[in-house]
């Protein structure tokens, strides 16, 4: 594996720590490996639906903020 920095917010990391603190996972770089994980499964899916190319220049201009809406699932 290989090893990145990133900086985060400071709530987020505070929840980070939180879910590690609840044994929710072992560890934030478990917590994060998990979170990577499901956006990328997301982001594939997506894609996959989006061989029209007029979707895929819609979602393309929306930006990522639409992964993180409920409804985007």
């Amino acid at each position: 594996m290989e090893v990145i920095s990133v900086r985060l917010p400071d709530e987020w990391v505070q929840a980070l720590d939180q879910l590690v603190e609840k044994r929710v996972f072992l560890s934030r770089s478990e917590a994060v490996r998990y979170a990577i994980a499901l956006l990328i499964t997301r982001v594939q899916r997506v894609a996959k639906k989006a061989e029209d190319p007029w979707l895929r220049a819609f979602l393309l201009i929306r930006g990522p903020e639409w992964l993180l809406e409920e409804g985007s699932r």
